[in-house]
């Protein structure tokens, strides 16, 4: 069996705090935290995409799934690659006041939330409450790149993940990374400064 957390690793998309230099903010929740997955330097190869998920989500899967959704902008490619795989529709949601779709997904439809990447899991679970508030079954699994929670759960439902690392999260006030003067930066757009400290 493949380590994908180690070829994730390998290929410069994990990155962790060191004691000293900068650290990130990250962009959806704003928490600041001490280890960060970046999903664009993955997304930049949809082979491996396809490979990550074959060996780690399709074995999984049970249930027939008419939908695979996704939440914008990062989740996206990972969840139209598992649509492809399993030969399922594609969907996402948008941010705004909460987490929306613009698809017509038909009621009764079962869905699967997929994302990059999973801090907190506050974007799944916006996006699993408005699919459910449109009458389509969520299944119970939540399916992520990598899982940084620290938990095997979210709200009861499992969370498969090709990789995981536990992080902690800090609200911009209470960090203890600021308080000892490492700077916080938003990681996508600063991911050379960080991953050369």
């Amino acid at each position: 069996m493949t380590n994908w957390k180690k070829v994730l690793e390998e290929k410069g998309a994990f990155w962790c705090y060191g004691g000293v230099g900068p650290h990130v903010k990250t962009s959806m929740s704003g928490k600041y935290v001490d280890a960060y997955f970046n999903s664009d330097v993955i997304t930049q190869e949809p082979q491996l995409i396809s490979e990550i998920i074959k060996s780690t989500l399709l074995p999984e899967l049970s249930d027939n799934i008419d939908y695979i959704v996704g939440y914008a902008p990062y989740s996206i490619p990972i969840a139209f690659e598992a649509a492809k795989l399993l030969g399922a529709k594609f969907a996402y949601t948008l941010p705004s006041e909460k987490y929306v779709t613009t698809f017509s997904i038909p009621d009764g439809s079962t869905a699967l939330v997929v994302a990059d990447d999973m801090y907190g899991g506050g974007a799944a679970l916006a996006t699993i409450q408005e699919l459910e508030s449109k009458g389509i079954k969520v299944v119970d699994l939540v399916y992520c790149l990598a899982n940084m929670t620290g938990q095997e759960t979210l709200n009861r439902r499992r969370i498969l993940s090709a990789a995981s690392m536990k992080t902690s999260k800090y609200s911009p006030d209470e960090c203890v990374l600021c308080r000892n003067g490492s700077e916080a930066l938003l990681p996508r757009t600063n991911w050379n400064d960080l991953r050369n400290d």
